[in-house]
């Protein structure tokens, strides 16, 4: 019943004083006059109040690196994949960028053995294995959700869920393919200028 009080008096404060609703709770903590109620209904409480982003994504660049390990497509080889990316943020929710990958390869035990064998032999198959070279695809990113989170009373983690997709092309031993990209995560900012996702 108090919960119910609570949220009845809170909205009848907010719409009383002509604020926008939406604009307060967009806002996370914005309006100080909203604050102050709910910590007079609760005053035994200890009420914290995250304000703004902790980074303004609106016309920003992002530059970020990675590092990726592929197996299971070749049996006879495992790539491992570095790359760069780059972002550029229209609005907090929508960003465009490209990305470069390159690839270093190298034989798995079973390629060893089929090699070792055909050596051993004179004799055998040697397979013609084509490998990753490099790279490159333009992307789409959107960013739906944006969130705060107070980890274990350490600091505020600011955090959001995006969506990626795109398309390039990979380069490899014997010509280039197109190749498509979808995928989804999460990523934590730590400070103004690093973030992982």
């Amino acid at each position: 019943m108090k919960t119910l009080m609570a949220v009845l008096i809170t909205f009848g404060f907010v719409f009383s004083s002509n604020a926008d609703v939406l604009k307060d709770f967009d806002g996370l903590g914005e309006n100080k006059d909203l604050f102050d109620t709910a910590k007079a209904l609760h005053p035994d409480m200890k009420v914290v109040v995250v304000q703004d982003r902790v980074v303004d994504r609106r016309n920003r660049l992002e530059l970020g690196l990675g590092a990726a390990y592929m197996s299971g497509g070749d049996a006879y080889i495992d790539s491992y994949g570095y790359g760069a990316n780059l972002q550029y943020h229209i609005t907090p929710w929508i960003s465009v960028g490209a990305r470069y990958d390159w690839f270093t390869n190298e034989l798995t035990k079973e390629g060893e053995n089929l090699i070792n064998d055909a050596d051993a032999n004179g004799q055998g198959i040697i397979p013609d294995i084509d490998y990753l070279r490099y790279s490159y695809m333009g992307t789409i990113n959107i960013y739906p959700i944006y969130g705060k989170m107070n980890l274990m009373n350490l600091g505020i983690t600011h955090f959001d869920v995006y969506g990626t997709l795109g398309y390039g092309d990979m380069v490899l031993k014997n010509g280039k393919t197109g190749a498509w990209t979808a995928g989804m995560g999460v990523g934590f900012w730590f400070s103004q200028h690093l973030t992982t996702r």
